[in-house]
């Protein structure tokens, strides 16, 4: 028999923002690198409470299950991923993660789970972002995105509702 000694060297990336999270793997390093470029999206995807993110904070569904809710590191890392990914990409969920990013911290930022509804039935919903600066272009957005599948005839934020068809605006 023959022993061997092999001496190993990782490399591990760790964010200068929030020191808990690291890596050793290389594209994680990129995301590290860019959250702490972007310091608000480490609040985004970890503030609870008052001042958060509905739509990417750490209890978005836009997260796969396990990293949902989670406050370990590596649950941590994956919502910054899944974040940057979006940023990166185009469509509406793409820019409703830019608003985020661009918006969060400002004066009135909350958000609310938004939901079109037709004649009878609730149809398309999703949580969004907004302030009471950009709520009406959020609205549009939403609607937007709803498209014309169904007729559209309220769209309601929490419950309330915030726009229908016969006025074409929001209370």
């Amino acid at each position: 028999m023959k022993q061997t000694t092999v001496v190993r060297t990782t490399t591990r990336f760790t964010s200068d923002v929030m020191p808990e999270v690291s890596s050793e793997l290389l594209n994680m390093a990129g995301v590290i690198r860019w959250a702490d470029a972007v310091p608000q999206v480490w609040d985004i995807v970890t503030r609870k409470g008052r001042g958060r993110s509905v739509a990417w904070g750490p209890r978005s569904s836009h997260y796969i299950g396990w990293a949902q809710h989670s406050k370990a590191p590596d649950a941590i890392l994956e919502r910054l991923r899944h974040l940057k990914k979006l940023m990166e990409g185009s469509g509406f969920f793409a820019e409703s993660a830019r608003f985020t990013i661009n918006f969060f911290g400002s004066s009135g930022f909350t958000g609310g789970f938004f939901q079109e509804f037709d004649e009878r039935f609730s149809r398309g919903c999703v949580h969004l972002d907004f302030t009471p600066e950009t709520k009406q272009a959020v609205i549009k957005g939403f609607l937007d995105w709803c498209g014309t599948s169904y007729r559209t005839q309220r769209l309601e934020i929490d419950g309330v509702v915030v726009w229908t068809k016969a006025k074409g605006s929001g209370q």
